[in-house]
């Protein structure tokens, strides 16, 4: 049956996208330095992506999202323990990954920890490779 046979390539490509997720940001938030952290955070997007993030202009393309990145694994350690996939849908090559979570931004130089409640939403891209990638990634605090 058709429709049995999208479910599966369509269940398949959620779990897929999913794991991806989980273990891009388990590299992130274990990386060593810096720049494993900004190698980790880019092994999740796609070179033309777009950061759309509050109170600034959109980063876009690899090498504006490396320097981004850097400088911002430079200045703190990142912990997402807590999120939560609100909405994943999957429609050929395109998917949308809506959640939520607390993001604690840890100050490398010593000092508070930020919690950030935030909600997220990206739209990816399953590559020439099979691999799906962030495409857009945006984000607001609640």
């Amino acid at each position: 049956d058709l429709r049995l046979l999208e479910y599966r390539h369509r269940t398949e490509a959620l779990m897929e996208i999913l794991d991806h997720y989980k273990a891009c940001l388990a590299a992130f938030v274990k990386a060593p330095d810096p720049e494993a952290g900004t190698a980790a955070y880019l092994a999740l997007h796609t070179d033309d992506a777009v950061l759309m993030l509050p109170g600034m202009p959109a980063i876009q393309g690899r090498e504006s999202i490396k320097a981004f990145i850097l400088d911002f694994c430079q200045k703190y350690r990142f912990e997402f323990p807590e999120w939560e996939t609100d909405e994943l849908s999957v429609r050929e090559d395109l998917a949308i990954h809506r959640f939520h979570g607390v993001a604690i931004l840890i100050p490398r130089g010593g000092g508070e920890a930020v919690h950030r409640d935030s909600k997220y939403l990206d739209v990816l891209r399953r590559g020439r490779d099979g691999r799906w990638r962030v495409a857009i990634h945006m984000f607001n605090t609640n």
